[in-house]
């Protein structure tokens, strides 16, 4: 199954593309890693689906990894609802 997790709000702060200089700092939501993670174990295709913007796909990319996510790819630029 293909998991697609958003970013911001869902496992981290909720942080608009526009306070950008925060991604690097957001505090991880309780319990996110671990969920994500799991579905990762269980053999699910985790895709991070965010709205930032390609010029803070390493930031994202590094936050990620730093905070112990497990995953397959990192899709950027979702449409902002």
């Amino acid at each position: 199954m293909n998991v697609l997790v958003d970013i911001d709000g869902t496992v981290s702060d909720d942080i608009s593309n526009e306070d950008s200089h925060l991604f690097k700092t957001a505090s991880v939501i309780d319990g996110s890693v671990e969920a994500v993670n799991k579905l990762y174990q269980s053999g699910h295709n985790i895709t991070f689906f965010t709205s930032r913007v390609e010029a803070h796909r390493k930031d994202t990319e590094d936050w990620l990894i730093e905070n112990g996510f497990k995953y397959h790819s990192l899709l950027m630029g979702k449409p902002r609802g």
